[in-house]
């Protein structure tokens, strides 16, 4: 033990001196980003491929959404480290190369979550550098051009909203229904493995309320996360954690503040942004960015208090929160199911399917179930879990297509039965398919075989 103290007592200096400490991580922070974004470059000259087929950029992720993020999250950095390292020009250097390369691969990435974090953490690094030049001003100046920011920053979030508005509104309506999830478990949470359950089953409760509206449930889905990880971390281990790790980044961004390390508290913002409005955390580089940011901040604290008391706390809550942080992967679960189905062996099926469905939000396993119960002829367990499916995705017909082919069993019946063929054959669907066109087809042979009369908007088809 002593001789590990002596050996590592040349180090103390360095673990106490905050200029170290932050100089080290930017140094990683600036390294990392300029990886991705020569990663990048190559992926558009077409020497690296792309992570994602319909992409041509994505970096080392699958998706361009999580790689502009990054990129951005790294840019009020680069734009400190440059303007305010004038008499080190190969800090200059670096900062000016990765600011270009991040002007030449945001726009094409389209993820406007990472230009607003870009954007916002650049803000807080200006402002920070030009502090005393600010307070020169005067306040009419001031407030002439905070309101000329403002007016700006409105267009340009106008702007964002009318790129898509279709994924905007489905983002303000998944955090909705996340919210409502969020209240089912709010001490203790349900688990990482089991939001996307949750989630789901919060949407279908949603949609049976009658609250929703048509454009809801044209808007839903079945996400796998909820584009919030305040939120996802609340609905998996509760309002406390949510709150302590929204406390935690908010603590890192005054800390870096105070000590005039604009850099890492633009950083620090860029990622609180990022964790409102898209899923940093199903990637282990964003949980160690996030880890490093924050830990480092609480060694740089003035208040030994907070060093000491929740620096060890801090490393140990997350290392053992990133570790549970696993993606959850139902494919083999589902593939067993169906298997089970096949060989007849409905309840095994069933079982395997109750379990899936507490980790996804698909409707898939309830249609799967009701199929096996209507096989096993327990027509009222089939008929409720065809009616949860309809709920958990409204836009989906294959639901009242297995409603309506359970309806015209023997004893049928032809009221419920022409309720579901109209839905089939009348209600808008979110894409068309060939399956879709098919199951029209089914529900028109099915209306002539039991001699039903078809009304005239059925026939419009």
């Amino acid at each position: 033990m002593l001789k590990a103290i002596h050996i590592s007592r040349p180090l103390l200096p360095v673990i106490r001196s905050g200029f170290s400490l932050t100089g080290v991580l930017c140094l990683l922070l600036i390294a990392s980003g300029l990886t991705e974004c020569v990663w990048g470059v190559l992926q558009l000259l077409d020497v690296v491929g792309s992570g994602h087929p319909r992409y041509p950029v994505t970096g080392s992720f699958y998706n361009p959404g999580p790689y502009g993020c990054f990129i951005g999250c790294l840019l009020p950095l680069a734009v400190w480290l440059y303007s305010s390292n004038r008499s080190n020009r190969y800090a200059r250097a670096l900062a000016a190369g990765y600011i270009l390369l991040c002007a030449l691969l945001m726009p094409g990435g389209m993820s406007r979550t990472g230009w607003l974090a870009a954007a916002a953490g650049t803000a807080v690094v200006l402002l920070g550098v030009n502090r005393d030049a600010i307070r020169r001003l005067g306040l009419k100046k001031i407030l002439l051009i905070a309101s000329a920011v403002c007016i700006v920053a409105a267009a340009a979030l106008a702007g964002a909203y009318m790129l898509k508005p279709d994924s905007a509104d489905g983002r303000l309506l998944l955090w909705k229904i996340a919210a409502s999830a969020l209240t089912g478990h709010p001490v203790a949470g349900v688990g990482w493995e089991y939001v996307a359950g949750a989630y789901g089953h919060a949407q279908e409760a949603y949609f049976a309320s009658g609250n929703a509206s048509p454009r809801d449930a044209m808007l839903a889905g079945t996400p796998a996360y909820v584009f919030n990880e305040y939120l996802q971390i609340g609905i998996a281990y509760g309002v406390p954690a949510m709150l302590l790790f929204a406390a935690s980044l908010v603590t890192a961004a005054v800390i870096y503040l105070r000590n005039r390390h604009y850099g890492l508290a633009g950083v620090t913002v860029a990622l609180i942004v990022v964790c409102f409005a898209s899923y940093p955390l199903q990637f282990l580089v964003f949980r160690v960015l996030i880890g490093l940011v924050v830990a480092v901040s609480l060694l740089l604290s003035r208040n030994a208090l907070l060093r000491t008391a929740l620096f060890i706390p801090f490393v140990l809550a997350w290392t053992c929160a990133c570790a549970d942080m696993r993606a959850v992967d139902i494919n083999p679960g589902f593939h067993h199911a169906q298997r089970m189905q096949q060989l007849r062996r409905y309840e095994s099926s069933n079982s395997e399917l109750q379990a899936i469905l507490r980790k996804s939000s698909d409707p898939m396993p309830l249609n799967l179930m009701g199929l096996n119960y209507q096989a096993m002829q327990m027509r009222d367990s089939a008929e409720y879990c065809f009616h949860r499916a309809a709920l958990r995705v409204p836009h989906r017909l294959y639901p009242h297509f297995l409603l309506m082919r359970l309806y015209a069993q023997s004893p049928a019946d032809t009221a419920l039965m022409i309720k579901e063929a109209d839905i089939l054959l009348t209600k808008q669907p979110k894409t068309h398919s060939p399956a879709i066109e098919q199951m029209r087809r089914e529900a028109r042979q099915i209306l002539s075989k039991h001699n039903l009369p078809m009304k005239q908007k059925l026939d419009r088809e």
